[in-house]
């Protein structure tokens, strides 16, 4: 509900934004600014983009792409319709996350540079493209949905950027390739770009090299199965970072990422958490968002391997979470940047038509067209949001089933086993570890429902069914079983209340209350949050299910 009327507000809020901002739109600048210079606009243009003032800025560089795009410019003023467009590619991606757009003035802006033989430029706009495609697999969360893309634009501005002298650009292409390598291997391609940037001879002032060049021989550790020495190489390559560099924050990101990459494949799974957990802090510390949620899903996965179920489960829908506001939010960004787009396209007809026609005609229509697609796009969020959640329900629904019906399975070849090694060790002079017997007992009696759903059941109680003291069994429960005891009684309670939600035909016309109380909670709703945080699903999701499988 919270989610549903946030929408809403910034819906409105984006409504009552068109009509007080069409006076002052940035696109009116356009005819107060379209007899200026083409190098002074340009100039504006990027300090426009500097102060984040992206529509003035894209107002700039349109003007400059309109005057000489179609003209007979001289070589000197296509490479500023080269840049013009280069830039707009760049607003359109990073700002308005209009992808499409972004490529397509990208790749005009390449067609120019090849023209008028401006390949100092040519560098820059493959590094551009290439990021735009990987941003596009991180929107759809895809490591191989444009995989060649990214591969043949970023080989292209690593050899063009050494070849021309733009190293910063090569040497960011690397980085980029190095990464799209970690989340798809290609071993044949990251080596060949290893080779072009070993044989490369980086001048003293290039400082990002060294950090690069540690980088690679990461890589090399990595792809050599050599994880641990791979590890040590990434983590050195901290102590390499610019102190002056801009991008230092991300620079540090692409280093734990790395690290985390190795310990992983290493097997190192507690080490590999905490290293996640400070990449993960550090990602929202600098506002990068696409690290956030790809380190959500790379903890997810971590805690699964490490056999943390509940904090893999938290991690999993954390990451689902922030990935849907996100997309959410870029959605509601491209919907608001319409407008803009929508004036940029046709202005220069518009500029000669008598201008109070024009201002009223333009605000009808982008009013209306603008609403309808908002309303439009809002309901398709919403449709499908409610889609996906329903259908994570039924599928968690359908994991915790399974979980029940094998651990009933395991508790029938449990008592066969214990009865087993009851006659084995009765023969024996041998005995089992007395911890490992103590929690085998510790089991047999937690799986008795009629003892553990007392709501007094306590560890004294479990200490007599058992024979033993309770300092012993507390011991046992919390270093052979690894939790304490509550959250033992509460993991076994929740399994029956389970068990009883699922038998529609015996606990069908009870409430959620009384099946509460029946496995030994005193309220509702300490039952409802122990119960989600077991599950996943609140008792009414389970329960709902559960009666439309019966």
């Amino acid at each position: 509900m919270n989610v549903t009327m946030k929408r809403i507000s910034i819906l409105l809020l984006l409504m009552v934004s068109i009509f007080t901002a069409v006076a002052d739109s940035p696109v009116s600048l356009y005819e107060k600014w379209k007899n200026k210079p083409a190098k002074e606009l340009m100039n504006m243009g990027i300090k426009f983009d500097c102060s984040l003032s992206a529509d003035s800025a894209l107002v700039c560089y349109s003007i400059v792409a309109d005057r000489l795009r179609d003209s007979s410019s001289s070589n000197d003023d296509k490479k500023i319709l080269a840049r013009s467009l280069n830039n707009m590619g760049f607003i359109y991606g990073a700002y308005f996350f209009d992808y499409k757009r972004s490529i397509e003035l990208f790749e005009e802006s390449s067609d120019v540079a090849k023209e008028c033989g401006y390949t100092d430029h040519l560098p820059y706009v493959y590094l551009n493209i290439g990021g735009t495609y990987v941003a596009c697999n991180m929107m759809y969360d895809s490591k191989q949905l444009f995989v060649d893309e990214i591969w043949n634009y970023l080989e292209k501005a690593l050899s063009e950027g050494i070849a021309s002298g733009q190293y910063d650009v090569a040497l960011v292409a690397f980085l980029n390739m190095g990464q799209v390598h970690t989340g798809n291997p290609d071993p044949e391609k990251i080596d060949n770009a290893i080779k072009v940037l070993e044989a490369a001879k980086f001048p003293a002032d290039v400082k990002l090299a060294p950090y690069v060049r540690k980088y690679a021989e990461g890589i090399k550790e990595f792809n050599g199965r050599n994880y641990e020495k791979a590890a040590e190489t990434f983590r050195q390559m901290s102590g390499l970072i610019p102190a002056s560099d801009v991008n230092r924050q991300r620079l540090e990101l692409i280093m734990l990422q790395s690290v985390v990459d190795a310990l992983a494949q290493s097997g190192r799974y507690d080490e590999a958490i905490v290293t996640a957990s400070e990449l993960l802090e550090k990602s929202k510390g600098c506002g990068a968002t696409d690290n956030e949620i790809m380190t959500y899903r790379t903890l997810f996965e971590l805690y699964r391997k490490n056999n943390q179920s509940d904090k893999a489960m938290q991690s999993l829908m954390q990451y689902h979470q922030l990935k849907d506001s996100t997309l959410s939010a870029r959605d509601m960004t491209m919907l608001s940047k319409l407008q803009i787009a929508n004036e940029l396209k046709g202005i220069k007809q518009q500029l000669d038509k008598e201008r109070a026609n024009r201002r009223l005609i333009f605000i009808i229509c982008v009013v209306a067209v603008t609403f309808i697609i908002l309303l439009t796009g809002y309901m398709v969020t919403v449709i499908r949001s409610r889609r996906r959640l329903q259908q994570y329900v039924k599928e968690l629904y359908r994991k915790n089933v399974e979980l029940i019906k094998a651990e009933q399975r395991e508790r029938e070849l449990r008592d066969e086993n214990t009865r087993i090694s009851a006659d084995k060790y009765s023969a024996s002079s041998l005995t089992a570890p007395e911890s490992r017997r103590i929690a085998d007992k510790i089991i047999q009696v937690m799986e008795n429902t009629e003892l553990i759903t007392n709501p007094e059941f306590s560890l004294q109680q479990l200490a007599d069914e058992i024979g033993c003291s309770y300092k012993q069994v507390s011991q046992v429960v919390n270093e052979t079983l690894g939790k304490n005891f509550r959250t033992l009684l509460n993991e076994y309670r929740i399994k029956e209340a389970c068990t009883r939600l699922l038998d529609t035909d015996g606990f069908g016309q009870y409430t959620i209350e009384h099946i509460a109380e029946s496995v030994g909670f005193n309220s509702r709703s300490n039952f409802s949050v122990i119960f989600k945080k077991i599950t996943g699903l609140t008792p009414a999701q389970f329960q709902k299910n559960a009666l439309s499988d019966s």
